[in-house]
């Protein structure tokens, strides 16, 4: 199940006794967890009497499962909450590993309790209490987002302050920050106390204001300009990104990257007489960010899949000599426009 669909299942009143959220994206397994206090526990009053929260290397499984059985006082259901889940299992009693209660409370759990297992990381599916708990819960992956995914969710992330954030602004803003979800709320809080009550959309012009970086030279504009075919401009994109900010090699390189992979599924999606609705499905675009699927369709269409090829060994060599010997990285980077651009 998706963090998504969670919110709808709950919001329609649709619950299961035990969960099991993963997964890298920390900022919205927090997230989740806050949704479910407020769901489930929605009583502040009462709220100390049926929410418990357990951190897995100073908790037993029983203990866990005593707050469980519990039920819930002057109120619907009781909470509890295990963060760092996988450490209570690995730190279980002889006489728990044998009786195995989890197991048995997995078959049979309390209705009136809603468990909540949190990790970043799993055990292997095929190892106890995994195996069961991947079986008889209800499972949310927080899995890293692509960049168009990010884009959404800042997009939607903005009507929380009652703000419309343009697509092209949400992309930008992901170009200049990255996926972290941590640093983009922050940003966005940010933009949304800079444009101000008066004002209720978020544009490109007020991310270059606040992230403090122009638009002409930013990764995004970057790619676009080898996209196009430019190399004059990327050529000058470059330079001056690393004119600013002493680290740009470092992020420069793995957006190009990722540009080319995108290019390369673009390609064969056009070569298979795809249309741009199914090519924006391929790339993750969604929404308004679909827009930009004839962008790469129009960029793939320059390169053959063998110069795409090459361009990918191309990137990847470059990247390896810049470790290795760390010679001029503007040097560099117009070696590698050289040999990657049609």
């Amino acid at each position: 199940m998706t963090y998504v669909a969670l919110k709808a299942d709950w919001k329609k009143g649709k619950s299961v006794p035990v969960y099991l959220f993963f997964g890298e994206v920390e900022f919205l397994r927090r997230e989740a967890l806050d949704l479910a206090l407020e769901t489930f526990v929605p009583d502040v009053a009462t709220r100390s009497f049926n929410y418990d929260v357990f951190y897995g290397a100073e908790s037993k499984v029983s203990d866990v499962l005593g707050c469980c059985a519990s039920f819930p006082v002057m109120a619907e259901r009781r909470l509890v909450i295990v963060r760092d889940a996988d450490k209570l299992f690995k730190s279980r009693s002889k006489e728990e590993k044998n009786d195995d209660p989890f197991r048995a409370y997995l078959a049979k759990p309390n209705f009136d309790t809603i468990l909540i297992l949190e990790t970043s990381k799993p055990g292997a599916k095929n190892t106890h209490p995994w195996k069961d708990l991947f079986a008889k819960a209800e499972t949310v992956e927080f899995a890293l987002l692509s960049d168009a995914i990010t884009a959404r969710w800042l997009v939607d992330r903005a009507g929380h302050y009652g703000k419309k954030l343009d697509d092209e602004a949400a992309m930008l803003l992901v170009s200049f920050t990255g996926t972290d979800l941590t640093g983009l709320a922050g940003e966005l809080e940010k933009l949304a106390a800079f444009v101000g009550e008066d004002r209720e959309r978020i544009g490109s012009e007020d991310v270059k204001e606040i992230v403090g970086k122009s638009k002409s030279f930013n990764v995004f504009e970057f790619t676009k300009a080898i996209g196009s075919g430019n190399r004059e401009q990327a050529t000058s994109i470059a330079l001056r990104l690393f004119a600013d900010d002493s680290r740009a090699w470092y992020q420069t390189i793995p957006m190009v990257a990722r540009y080319f992979e995108q290019l390369s599924v673009a390609r064969e999606m056009i070569d298979t007489r795809s249309d741009a609705k199914a090519v924006a499905e391929a790339l993750g675009l969604y929404g308004g960010a679909a827009y930009f699927a004839n962008e790469y369709m129009n960029a793939a269409r320059r390169y053959t899949p063998q110069k795409l090829d090459a361009a990918h060994k191309a990137i990847l060599r470059i990247e390896r000599e810049s470790r290795i010997s760390r010679p001029d990285e503007r040097l560099l980077i117009q070696m590698m426009l050289s040999e990657i651009m049609p």
